[in-house]
C-alpha cells in the first residue's frame, strides 16, 4: 500500500510550540537537543521492542513517541535558526536517492549484498576522501549487540572473514575455553573480557546465518519472561511464591510452561 495521506506534521510542531510557549510546560521549555537525545534513544528502543512483540496499536503508539522526539529536536534547532524540517527532509531525500544508483541511476544490483557494496561506495564518495577506518561511521552509542554486528560487518567488508560456519563455531569453543581458564584466575577484568569475547563471537555466528543478535536476544528474553510470569501465576494460584517452592517443583513448572510459550 503506497503513501496516500495528505496529512502533514504541522499540528505536531504547533503542539511543541505551545508546550514551549509563554503559557506552556516548564519542563519542555528547559529542554535542549542534548537533553532530548537520550529520550530519543529510549523511545527508539521501545519502538523496536513493540515491532518485535507488539500489536499494531502498540507499534503506532511507540512510533508516535519516536516521531514526537524527532520533531521536538528539530523544533529546537529551528528556534535557533540552525535549520528547518524542510532542510532535514530534503537532505534525507537527496541522500537516499544518491545511495540508490541501482534504482535512480545507471548502476545495477541484483542481491542485497550488491546493494551493501554500492551503499558503502557512495558513502565513501560523500566523504570526499578515503575514510581513516572502516569503523569511522559506526555510532559508539549503539546497543552492544548491534555495535558488535556493525563492527563485524565492516571487518568482513575488508575481507576479514571465516571460510565457513565451522570456523566460527570453532572460535566459539576456543573463546569458551579461554573464559573457563579465566575463572580460575583472580583478574576480574580478564573474566569480563573473555566473556565479552564469547558474546562477540556468537554475534558472528548469527551474522553468518543472517540472524540479528539484538532481535534474537529480545525474542528469547520475552519468551523467558512469559514462561516465568506463567510460573508466578501458578504459584500464586497455589497460595505461595516461586521462591518458596523446592527446586524440583520449580523445574516441573518450568517444563510445563514450555507447553504454552
Amino acid at each position: 500500500m503506497g503513501y496516500k495521506s495528505n496529512f502533514d506534521l504541522k499540528p505536531l510542531f504547533e503542539l511543541i510550540e505551545t508546550l514551549r510557549g509563554p503559557e506552556g510546560c516548564p519542563w519542555d521549555k528547559k529542554q535542549t537537543p542534548g537533553s532530548l537525545s537520550g529520550f530519543l534513544i529510549e523511545e527508539a528502543c521501545e519502538a523496536n521492542d513493540s515491532i518485535q512483540t507488539g500489536s499494531n496499536d502498540e507499534i503506532i503508539d511507540e512510533l508516535g513517541d519516536v516521531l514526537f522526539q524527532l520533531c521536538f529536536i528539530i523544533q529546537l534547532f529551528q528556534e535557533k535558526g540552525c535549520f528547518s524540517l524542510e532542510d532535514v527532509v530534503k537532505k534525507s531525500l537527496n541522500k537516499m536517492i544518491s545511495r540508490h544508483p541501482h534504482v535512480f541511476g545507471e548502476e545495477s544490483a541484483e542481491t542485497p549484498e550488491d546493494v551493501e557494496k554500492t551503499w558503502k561506495k557512495v558513502k565513501s564518495l560523500e566523504k570526499g576522501s578515503k575514510l581513516k577506518s572502516v569503523f569511522e561511521n559506526i555510532p559508539s552509542g549503539l546497543p552492544a549487540l548491534m555495535l558488535a554486528l556493525k563492527i563485524s560487518k565492516a571487518a568482513v567488508g575488508e575481507g576479514f572473514e571465516w571460510d565457513n560456519i565451522e570456523g566460527v563455531l570453532d572460535k566459539v569453543s576456543e573463546e569458551l575455553d579461554e573464559f573457563k581458564e579465566s575463572l580460575l584466575k583472580k583478574d576480574e577484568n580478564e573474566k569480563v573480557m573473555e566473556f565479552g569475547d564469547i558474546l562477540f563471537t556468537l554475534v558472528n555466528v548469527g551474522r553468518f546465518w543472517g540472524i540479528e543478535s539484538e532481535s534474537a536476544l529480545l525474542m528469547s528474553s520475552r519468551k523467558f519472561e512469559k514462561r516465568f510470569r506463567w510460573m508466578e501465576e501458578k504459584a500464586c494460584f497455589k497460595g505461595t511464591q516461586l521462591k518458596k517452592l523446592p527446586r524440583r517443583e520449580l523445574e516441573n513448572l518450568w517444563n510445563e510452561s514450555k507447553d504454552f510459550y
